[in-house]
């Protein structure tokens, strides 16, 4: 079997679309745009926020995501006849993509759950579950019992030294969820738009790059998952209204990653500037940040169907998103890139972006 059919049959299940430019989950009537990160980045950005506003900060943003997600697309509330059913679904889909060797159980009277697993994503680096598995999994179980005071709490960990990680999860009621009305406008703007196959994962996989071990997606030598992309506006728009600094606290450490993950994997294949800016295009548009070419006019890209919600009118552009492509140039060419926003269109049902690049 192929590598893609690999990825597409274990490690996704069916309800993934792979575009060039678009990661889909597809929910009958609805879709959730998805993003492949990159782990080490997002332990970066983890631990300088806790450590700039604690746990319950990140434990929040965690759950409000998983709330408002298993909103955005529809997730069938629990019953007595199918609850069981769905919630060993739930682990199925959780242990294939973000962690290996998943036990749980369940008391439907409280209720209560109990999830027990090993290698699930940066809590295995830094002993942190809260922004990814502590605080999303509250989140949907919260929603799916139609019970928002469910909440979730790290027992053990293996990134603190522990044999497993262990999440009890049950009725707490301390970290309150805001739930979001659903944007019919998120369904249009995140719509696929067809182009070549040279700006997909397909080619990555044909390549090489791109390879998967028991339950993790690989691309060089580091583990990417995919996520919906509120997860990441969500964060930075909350550590922007509790007047952190989205420079020191986002960009800094996602582009300390991808600048070593360049220095390290590629820049012995790629370094003329127009070489660069060919790979930087391809690589982010198979990752799912939309169809991004180099800028013939200018010294950038334009990105053509970027992944949008209602909160990119408080952002404009993601710093995780500026931070990864400046790091690959950077780490390419050996030299600092910095990209600027040159305009912002939302033309045709998609959001438009034009970058330029500048050499600091």
């Amino acid at each position: 079997m192929a590598i893609l059919d690999q990825i597409l049959d274990i490690v996704f299940g069916h309800s993934y679309q792979l575009s060039p430019g678009f990661i889909i989950e597809n929910f009958g009537n609805r879709l959730a745009r998805n993003v492949f990160f990159h782990e080490d980045a997002f332990v970066g950005i983890e631990n300088k926020v806790e450590k700039k506003f604690g746990d319950e900060f990140t434990y929040s943003c965690g759950k409000n995501f998983g709330y408002n997600y298993a909103n955005l697309i529809d997730l069938p509330i629990f019953n007595q006849i199918t609850r069981q059913a769905q919630f060993n679904s739930l682990m199925k889909f959780f242990e294939t993509t973000y962690a290996k060797g998943t036990k749980y159980s369940t008391d439907w009277k409280k209720p209560s759950f109990e999830i027990h697993g090993t290698d699930i994503i940066v809590c295995r680096k830094n002993g942190s579950a809260n922004l990814l598995f502590i605080g999303p999994v509250a989140g949907v179980l919260g929603y799916l019992c139609k019970d928002p005071e469910i909440d979730g709490k790290q027992v053990t960990c293996t990134g603190n030294g522990d044999s497993e990680c262990f999440g009890l999860f049950e009725k707490l009621g301390k970290t309150k969820v805001e739930l979001k009305k659903f944007d019919q406008n998120y369904q249009v703007f995140n719509k696929v738009i067809p182009f070549s196959q040279e700006y997909g994962i397909e080619l990555m996989a044909k390549i090489g790059m791109v390879k998967r071990k028991t339950d993790t997606f690989d691309i060089l030598g580091s583990r990417f998952f995919p996520f919906e992309i509120s997860m990441m506006y969500n964060l930075e728009v909350e550590i922007q209204k509790s007047d952190g600094n989205l420079d020191e606290l986002v960009y800094a450490p996602t582009f300390e990653v991808f600048e070593t993950f360049a220095k390290n994997n590629l820049k012995s294949k790629y370094k003329t500037y127009f070489d660069a800016v060919d790979f930087t295009s391809k690589f982010f548009s198979a990752l799912g940040w939309g169809i991004i070419q180099p800028n013939p006019s200018k010294a950038g890209f334009l990105v053509r169907g970027h992944p949008w919600t209602n909160e990119l009118h408080k952002l404009k552009v993601s710093k995780y998103f500026t931070a990864s492509i400046d790091g690959i140039m950077s780490g390419l060419l050996d030299k600092k890139i910095s990209s600027n926003v040159n305009s912002i269109a939302t033309t045709d049902g998609k959001y438009n972006i034009s970058l330029e690049l500048s050499k600091n």
